[in-house]
């Protein structure tokens, strides 16, 4: 699993928490231990587990507790928490300042975005294939998006704080990477309309047929 899609298994504000849990315990915990000190339920928390230590975040071995039954399995947090290294942060940052100095520069970013989006996407049979395709692409770059009826509703920016500072040509990126996805999908589906900042951890983007 490469560094981008171990962050993103962070994202998820419950699985966070656990992970934080288990950052600040030097000796460990188990599964009941974090159910209660985090308030969700034990199957939840091993859900949880199960993801992080898909993502290598979280070891686990059991230790035995002196009596009869099962050896309890003792987890415990494994190195730091990935995060986007600062040089690509900066590299973003400058390439987004300068399109933004542009007159044509959301134009640019728009076309970037298409290019973008076609290159990652194989023809789809149906519509439906086509819309899915996009949202498993949108899921793969941290969008956490959702379909509600003919509404694609992102609950992430994965460039939120370059977004604020320069949407015009953020948004119109991502505007871009929607419809060079679904144009290449060929299946009849595109963006007729993208509303960034709905609120403030909602953009929505409207979906019809071409």
């Amino acid at each position: 699993m490469d560094e981008r899609k171990r962050a993103r298994v962070l994202d998820e504000p419950s699985r966070a928490r656990v992970y934080e849990l288990l950052s600040g315990a030097e000796d460990g915990l188990d599964a009941r231990e974090l159910a209660e000190r985090s308030g969700l339920h034990a199957n939840t928390v091993r859900w949880h587990l199960a993801a992080l230590a898909e993502a290598r975040l979280v070891t686990s071995r059991p230790e035995a507790t002196g009596g009869r039954g099962r050896p309890r399995v003792v987890y415990r947090a494994e190195g730091d928490a990935p995060g986007e290294p600062e040089n690509y942060r900066l590299l973003a940052g400058l390439l987004a300042s300068s399109l933004a100095r542009s007159p044509d520069g959301g134009a640019e970013a728009e076309a970037a975005g298409v290019a973008w989006g076609a290159s990652v996407t194989s023809p789809a049979a149906t519509a439906d294939e086509a819309v899915a395709g996009v949202v498993r692409l949108l899921a793969d770059e941290g969008f956490r998006p959702e379909l509600v009826g003919g509404e694609l509703r992102m609950r992430r920016c994965p460039f939120h704080d370059l977004a604020l500072t320069h949407g015009q040509v953020v948004c119109r990126l991502h505007l871009g990477l929607l419809r060079g996805a679904l144009e290449a999908s060929g299946a009849g589906v595109e963006v007729s309309a993208l509303r960034p900042w709905v609120r403030p951890d909602l953009c929505v983007a409207r979906l019809d047929s071409a």
